[in-house]
């Protein structure tokens, strides 16, 4: 199996961060809770720091947001723990520290989202929560489920349309996907990641022209994001826009990772000879992927002795 771009092409962007729970004496959450507060708060603020701390549960709330904004996982995880000692029984704590997990830690993400769901039963942003953490573990049919009750309560959440794209596109083929990938940028089309993921939606359904537009204009709402790049390379690629598809993988591409990518296009369309110049100038580059361009190299060299 050929091994292909270096960045994904369905961007979920959410960060992970230290464990919630802790050990304790008796096991209970309300323990474990203190004692992971306690980590946080330390590896977030140094002895010697004095800072105004907030008095509710949304002030904790928002100054989690903020610090999370700002890069600064251990304050955001701090504060959220803080905002859910505040008031155990809202939902919205649980649902920051669900989402705060959900990348590192989907099962854990699961379990604070099923948490909010006993709160709070017809919450779209807790049942989008525990189909993105289903998704997560490749659980598919119960991400279904979860996404398609979030979309059900509430039409216009473009977060949970995006993700049940996905899992149409896996469950049931790349047609029955594109529907709610573009539901989803329809609802919020300046959003890049949105954006990106309904051009991918046009790449599986083999409409390179629309999915090279869908890329473009990710790009112009974030231009930092590599995995555009690549996915733009790839929709001109399959037009056999060669010097243009490369130009665009060596956006943020190494040599190596540029050459490997330039393969694969040629190797999609059934240009072998070329695919396999490009795997050899791969290989000639620095980098540490020269065992998937090896197999990209064979998978290419058997195709040619097979015809």
């Amino acid at each position: 199996m050929l091994r292909h771009l270096m960045g994904a092409m369905l961007v979920f962007s959410l960060s992970g961060c230290a464990s919630l729970a802790g050990l304790g004496k008796d096991g209970s959450l309300e323990y474990r809770q203190k004692l992971a507060a306690q980590r946080a708060r330390a590896e977030a603020v140094p002895e010697d720091e004095q800072i105004e701390l907030p008095t509710t549960m949304e002030g904790w709330l928002e100054s989690g947001a903020k610090a999370a904004a700002s890069g600064e996982d251990a304050r955001a995880l701090w504060h959220y723990i803080e905002a859910h000692r505040r008031n155990p029984e809202h939902p919205a704590p649980i649902l920051r520290l669900g989402y705060f997990h959900l990348s590192e830690d989907p099962e854990k993400a699961a379990a604070l989202f099923f948490h909010a769901l006993e709160i709070a039963p017809l919450d779209p942003v807790a049942h989008a929560g525990l189909g993105l953490a289903r998704l997560s573990q490749a659980r598919f049919q119960e991400a279904r489920l979860s996404l398609e009750r979030a979309v059900e309560i509430d039409p216009a959440f473009a977060t949970a349309q995006d993700a049940l794209g996905v899992v149409y596109a896996v469950q049931r083929g790349p047609n029955e996907g594109r529907g709610p990938a573009q539901r989803a940028k329809e609802l919020n089309p300046r959003d890049a990641r949105l954006v990106n993921n309904y051009g991918v939606s046009l790449l599986s359904n083999l409409e390179w022209s629309e999915a090279e537009g869908a890329f473009r204009t990710a790009i112009l709402f974030d231009p930092t994001e590599p995995s555009y790049y690549n996915n733009l390379g790839l929709a001109l690629g399959r037009q056999r826009r060669y010097v243009e598809a490369q130009v665009a993988f060596e956006r943020f591409g190494v040599e190596q990772a540029v050459h490997n990518n330039m393969g694969y296009i040629h190797y999609l369309n059934g240009d072998l000879k070329q695919a396999i110049g490009h795997y050899e100038l791969a290989l000639q580059a620095e980098g540490d992927d020269r065992l998937t361009i090896l197999g990209n190299l064979r998978t290419a060299s058997e195709r040619v002795a097979q015809r």
